[in-house]
């Protein structure tokens, strides 16, 4: 009787930590902080910049355009030359940009065309950044490779940054205003795989670019500064070993979270060291937000003094857990950020970009 017992209470301590390794959901959640008045309020400051953020646009369904976009295609042709539309990575799935006599390469131009078809009448800046779904066809062959094709089809240069392949590189968007954009798979990669990847760049080692990153954000650090990078620094979703509760699933999700094998999940020893450099980097700043995809959830946090935007469900979609301060549903497809004269990052990040999200879900 006493071992019966012992094994149900095993059974049930065990479906406990699945239970709360597993409570992601679909629904949106909010603080008390963040109410429908202060979002409309804050939306009516006076604007400076406007910055349209898009994580994960690149699964477009064979043969068809990504139609949730059609609000954010119209909002962008009404844009004046004072904003930027950032595509935050894994622009192609599953592989990149294959090579042109790849059975797959048809697929491939068809995501990336149906990205570039949301801002043909968009008069500001365009921007895509890679993800780690960017380097699986060849590494950063297939990231110059994609590059190459953004600026063949539109016609313009410097739209896929940074350059050549590089890590790290910086774009002023005002005078008071700066985006750094990182290359983060570029630091997660295997380089023993591709020994000669850095001959181009002048930052050369990973110390190099945290160097480069420190120079780059105390240079800055009176300006509003918007760090662009693929994988986030904090996150409630599967990266960030948040799950929805699923009985097939939950031991997968339980190894997952404990283990950090993956080199794309934050629990990875290596993605938790570079997370951390960079947050303490990032202390030399006084007004710095982090934008990513990765997670195909929209959410903002604020931890240890970082302001962490996701935005990575343009085309997929995942369960969230609620982390302060802001956790929105994984059905909406967009963030919008106002960047107010007062350069406040607190307040156009968390009022600004929840109201946009509420308003672009999927039909």
């Amino acid at each position: 009787m006493l071992v019966v017992r012992r094994k149900a209470h095993r059974i049930v301590s065990y479906l406990l930590v699945l239970a709360h390794f597993g409570c992601a959901t679909y629904e949106p959640h909010f603080n008390e902080e963040s109410t429908e008045n202060e979002i409309e309020v804050s939306s009516k400051k006076e604007s400076i910049h406007s910055l349209y953020l898009i994580g994960d646009a690149g699964g477009a369904k064979p043969g068809e355009p990504l139609s949730h976009f059609q609000s954010l295609k119209d909002r962008l042709a009404l844009e004046s030359s004072d904003a930027t539309l950032i595509f935050l990575g894994d622009n192609i799935y599953q592989k990149g940009m294959p090579k042109k006599d790849d059975e797959n390469r048809l697929l491939a131009e068809h995501r990336m065309d149906a990205q570039l078809d949301l801002f043909s009448d968009f008069k500001g800046q365009v921007i895509f950044i890679p993800g780690n779904h960017d380097y699986y066809s060849g590494g950063v062959k297939g990231v110059l490779r994609q590059a190459n094709y953004i600026e063949k089809k539109t016609g313009k240069k410097h739209l896929f940054l940074p350059e050549n392949g590089c890590p790290i590189q910086k774009v002023d968007l005002g005078d008071d205003l700066v985006l750094l954009v990182l290359d983060t798979q570029w630091y997660l990669e295997n380089w023993d795989k591709s020994p000669t990847k850095n001959d181009d760049c002048e930052v050369k080692t990973r110390d190099q670019f945290f160097e480069e990153f420190e120079s780059l954000v105390k240079k800055n650090a009176m300006k509003t500064t918007i760090v662009a990078l693929h994988h986030p620094l904090y996150s409630g979703g599967s990266h960030g070993g948040q799950f929805k509760f699923s009985i097939l699933r939950s031991i997968p999700n339980l190894l997952r979270k404990t283990s950090g094998a993956s080199m794309q999940d934050q629990q990875n020893p290596f993605y938790t060291e570079f997370k951390k450099r960079l947050i303490t980097l990032s202390q030399y700043g006084e007004k710095i937000v982090f934008v990513s995809g990765h997670e195909h959830i929209l959410q903002y946090v604020e931890r240890e003094n970082v302001v962490q935007i996701v935005s990575g469900s343009g085309s997929k979609t995942s369960a969230s857990r609620h982390i302060p301060f802001l956790s929105i549903s994984a059905r909406m497809v967009t963030i919008f950020i106002s960047i107010l004269a007062n350069r406040s990052v607190k307040s156009f990040s968390s009022s600004c970009s929840s109201y946009w999200c509420h308003k672009t879900r999927h039909p």
